[in-house]
């Protein structure tokens, strides 16, 4: 009754209930979650969100042509889609990213990790949230059966911040997180060379690409 509810009161062109993961990600695994949202423009994906927000409601952002990982047992709570939106601003409720993005290491190792610091500060005049997500591209140039992805999803952040605050967030990186599946191989494989690191507001608007090199060919 509560997805019914939210989808009568975001009426976007498009919406589905329930949505399927694996027919909406490039990896083409996962389960279902009772709705997704496809707002078309910044104001109503911002009032979606802060809609769930205010209600308690699981979210979790889809970009265009991004991908989230999501277990056969799927995700109980809401989707909101982007890829239908014109324009995405960093600057929605007045919080930005500042430079200074870095690697605490510019090689990953099997079995090691890398982590990812970003700043990210409220220049504005009022309370805003944000959600910072980081990206993963491969640069290898190593042949892709069936393409490469352009870039994954492979975290995000939510946070919430006073007018002057500035907060520092996290991501701790393991080789599965630059690794596809190889039906072939019947593994998670990485290619060895160089990946992009990128951190921003959405898919389409990254703030910060850092580069890592891995030197092992399978995890």
């Amino acid at each position: 009754m509560l997805y019914r509810q939210i989808a009568e009161m975001f009426p976007f062109r498009g919406n589905e209930s329930p949505f399927s993961f694996r027919a909406n990600t490039t990896v083409g695994i996962g389960g279902t979650a009772p709705l997704a949202l496809f707002p078309e423009t910044e104001e109503d994906c911002v009032r979606a969100v802060r809609f769930l927000e205010k209600e308690g409601v699981p979210y979790v952002l889809l970009g265009n042509g991004s991908n989230v990982l999501v277990s056969d047992k799927g995700f109980d709570g809401a989707v909101i889609c982007t890829r239908r939106m014109k324009t995405i601003r960093a600057d929605v409720c007045g919080v930005y990213a500042e430079s200074g993005a870095a690697l605490d290491a510019d090689t990953l190792t099997p079995g090691g990790t890398v982590t990812a610091r970003v700043t990210v500060k409220n220049s504005g005049a009022m309370r805003g949230a944000e959600v910072v997500q980081l990206y993963v591209a491969d640069a290898t140039g190593a042949p892709v059966p069936g393409g490469r992805v352009p870039q994954a999803l492979r975290r995000f952040a939510k946070i919430d911040l006073q007018p002057g605050e500035e907060r520092e967030i996290v991501f701790t990186l393991t080789p599965q997180d630059i690794s596809r599946y190889s039906p072939e191989l019947h593994a998670w494989c990485a290619a060895p060379g160089r990946y992009e690191i990128r951190i921003g507001h959405s898919s389409r608007d990254i703030r910060a690409v850092l580069a890592l090199q891995y030197a092992d060919a399978k995890i």
